[in-house]
């Protein structure tokens, strides 16, 4: 019941911090016409159901998030995103055991050890109230988190084509 009570807060919080690239998806929004817009910015846009952190819109346009929404100047703003997996039609909710209203996340493999070890430190403390065996645990999370944050932004982008020569590496 403790592994299960912080499972999903679990991944929701990670999702919504690091910019996996396996959970990194691209969608276009769809425009609010018919709700009073009191931003400055003239195009106002519920942020997709499933949308744990907004990277960006295309081309790099600025945005401002405020609830759901997305507010922005551009016209047909296409999001860049970390998905959590939520069902955006709840009508189609999965019959899965404990959490249906989510689908199956994928996990790379350092998100799923980064899950692993931030999961075993709260349950550590949970249980045995032990904060040093906490602080480690969540030490050894946040190392894990930091090697895939690095891993994911190498891996997310393509590199340049061919070798440098020597001359412009020095």
């Amino acid at each position: 019941r403790t592994a299960k009570a912080f499972y999903l807060t679990t991944i929701l919080e990670t999702l919504s911090q690091t910019e996996w690239t396996g959970a990194k998806k691209r969608e276009k929004l769809q425009i609010i016409a018919n709700v009073e817009n009191l931003n400055d910015l003239p195009y106002m846009y519920e942020l997709p159901k499933d949308c744990a952190k907004p990277i960006a819109l295309q081309n790099g346009e600025p945005f401002v998030v405020e609830g759901q929404f997305l507010y922005t100047a551009v016209a047909d703003a296409v999001l860049l995103y970390v998905g959590n997996g939520r069902i955006a039609d709840p009508t189609q909710y999965l019959d899965t055991e404990d959490y249906p209203e989510y689908l199956n996340i994928h996990m790379e493999p350092k998100f799923a050890q980064y899950i692993e070890t931030r999961l075993a430190s709260k349950i550590a403390l949970k249980m045995t109230s032990d904060k040093s065996v906490y602080q480690l645990l969540y030490a050894e999370a946040v190392k894990i988190e930091d090697e895939a944050r690095s891993a994911s932004r190498s891996s997310g982008f393509s590199k340049p084509n061919g070798q440098k020569w020597w001359l412009e590496q020095v």
